[in-house]
């Protein structure tokens, strides 16, 4: 488990040569369906940037925290490369 100020990660390595995420947000992030997907939509986008970034065979899901709430694309890009970092 990998935490960033603004989303944690779990991250498994396997023998796959397939990269695949998943993004979960809580309705303890926001109650309103609009926000919720639009942070979703914001995170696939830092991870569709950086996607040749990452080596292959890893399986990620993003916890999302509350502190994304008003983020731009990048600063979440940032954050998302920093974790890159860490996984090499």
């Amino acid at each position: 488990m990998y935490y960033s100020p603004i989303f944690g990660v779990l991250a498994l390595k396997t023998s796959d040569r397939i990269k695949e995420f998943g993004i979960v947000i809580s309705k303890k992030i926001s109650k309103k369906a609009v926000e919720r997907n639009k942070v979703k939509r914001l995170l696939a986008e830092a991870i569709r940037r950086n996607l040749g970034k990452i080596n292959e065979g890893y399986r990620m899901v993003f916890l999302v925290k509350t502190s994304i709430l008003g983020k731009r694309v990048e600063e979440v890009e940032e954050e998302f490369f920093k974790l890159i970092k860490l996984l090499k």
